[in-house]
């Protein structure tokens, strides 16, 4: 399998706030914190891979979460 030593994601999050009109999911369907984690990134990185990962301000919790599940550490 190839790996990759620069991964860009952009998870599909699913978000609380169900009332604007621009909401996510009139353009396409949502995971849930669990999906994206369960997602095998880590498998495709290769040892020394930088990832970024693209999150708003209010799932930076959950995407702290998702670095630590997919094998990465946090750093700025």
């Amino acid at each position: 399998m190839k790996k990759y030593q620069i991964i860009y994601a952009d998870p599909p999050w699913s978000y609380a706030d169900q009332g604007c009109q621009g909401t996510m999911a009139n353009h396409y369907k949502g995971m849930q914190i669990e999906q994206i984690c369960s997602l095998p990134i880590g498998e495709i990185a290769d040892e020394n891979c930088v990832l970024f990962l693209w999150a708003t301000y209010p799932m930076l919790k959950e995407a702290l979460q998702v670095i630590e599940s997919w094998g990465f550490k946090y750093k700025t």
